[in-house]
């Protein structure tokens, strides 16, 4: 009786681990692979000062990604990383005859992504980005 029931516990301990290695997170040790977010994005960035409708075009070699920042503080380069599908960017914006450094960081799903927004010392806020589509 004791046999059976050892046996019983180890099978339930064989099947829970075979379930969550089937469907829990990537355990492996192989790196997730990173979303492909070139094109150009639409984001709404809310602060407590209001709200911006900035535009950024992206490229994206590997997990380094480059591009442009349109928006109320002018245009400027951008710089950053995606790994798996979080996203960080810096645009440095003139802004009360300053460079301001911007720091966005999110993550991705498929055509859209959301995150945070620090505007150097001077506050935060949240921002989303939508991938504008070709028409």
């Amino acid at each position: 009786m004791k046999a059976v029931r050892v046996f019983a516990t180890a099978l339930s301990l064989v099947l829970l681990v075979l379930q969550f290695a089937s469907t829990g997170p990537n355990i492996s040790g192989a790196p997730l692979r990173s979303p492909d977010v070139s094109g150009t994005w639409d984001l709404k960035v809310e602060t407590s000062g209001g709200t911006a409708t900035p535009t950024i075009i992206l490229a994206q070699e590997g997990e380094k990604i480059t591009g442009t920042y349109r928006g109320r503080l002018g245009e400027s380069r951008l710089d950053g990383t995606i790994k798996g599908n979080e996203i960080a960017f810096t645009v440095n914006v003139k802004f009360e005859n300053r460079v301001l450094t911007v720091v966005y960081k999110g993550t991705v799903d498929k055509d859209s992504m959301r995150g945070t927004v620090r505007f150097g010392d001077r506050g935060t806020g949240n921002w989303t980005g939508r991938r504008k589509t070709s028409s």
